[in-house]
């Protein structure tokens, strides 16, 4: 199998890869936050900021076995990501709404 043209993406992939992106990105910021103010002030969360690093690492000392993989996309990992967005987005709102001073 040659790789020149194995992973190459319909516009759709690349549209739908940003836009979730986008989505994980805004709705996580704060989770993100907290998870940076957590490394900074925990010693024993400190060797965290590393780990993508150490991931990247291992992503690289297998390139070519990850280039020769056949792209085939599969939309259940998108539902798998849209669902955790949707548990999310209602795990916020019912916290706003349990900590309401109006609720009786």
């Amino acid at each position: 199998m040659t790789t020149d043209n194995v992973w190459k993406f319909n516009p759709w992939t690349v549209i739908s890869f940003v836009v979730v992106s986008g989505l994980l990105t805004f709705i996580y910021w704060d989770a993100f936050i907290e998870l940076a103010e957590r490394w900074d002030l925990q010693e024993e969360y400190s060797h965290s900021y590393l780990l993508p690093l150490v991931s990247l690492y291992f992503i690289w000392q297998k390139k070519d076995e990850l280039a020769g993989m056949a792209y085939t996309p599969s939309w259940l990992g998108f539902a798998v990501v849209l669902l955790s967005m949707v548990v999310y987005s209602i795990g916020k709102i019912s916290i706003l709404y349990m900590s309401s001073p109006d609720r009786s």
